[in-house]
């Protein structure tokens, strides 16, 4: 029920937020196209959910949250944010990738940082050369 109702709530949030863009059409989408379409699917989504959670005579109980994980996660986008226009889309990337990691309680550090680097190279192919996004690559010391 949790989920559905949360599921709920953002899409609500996000389609009152959106709701002085342009839809358009399939064949000429406008800016509020594609997060209608998803908003209204997630809505349906957590109607569902939150209808099959009453019909349920399975009850789940909800685990302790673990606060550590959750501010790595929070730290690497926020680290991301704040050192793409220092770091670059490469830096900033391996950076995120990094304090992301350390949300985990088994890390290995081997696949993290071949993970890592592949990952960056593919967000820096993605956004720089695929979407030509004016966003920085290199560090500001190396350009």
């Amino acid at each position: 029920m949790a989920f559905g109702l949360f599921l709920i709530i953002l899409s609500s949030v996000v389609l009152f937020e959106t709701r002085r863009l342009s839809s358009g059409t399939a064949s000429n989408m406008g800016p509020g196209y594609v997060p209608r379409f998803i908003c209204l699917f997630m809505l349906i989504a957590g109607l569902v959910y939150t209808a099959k959670s009453f019909f349920s005579s399975n009850s789940v109980k909800i685990s302790r949250i673990h606060w550590k994980a959750v501010l790595y996660v929070i730290l690497a986008l926020a680290s991301f944010a704040l050192t793409l226009d220092i770091l670059g889309l490469f830096g900033s990337t391996l950076l995120m990738i990094f304090f992301s990691s350390l949300a985990k309680r088994e890390t290995r550090w081997g696949g993290i940082v071949i993970f890592s680097i592949i990952l960056s190279v593919f967000t820096v192919i993605v956004f720089k050369i695929g979407f030509a996004l004016p966003l920085p690559v290199l560090p500001v010391f190396i350009r």
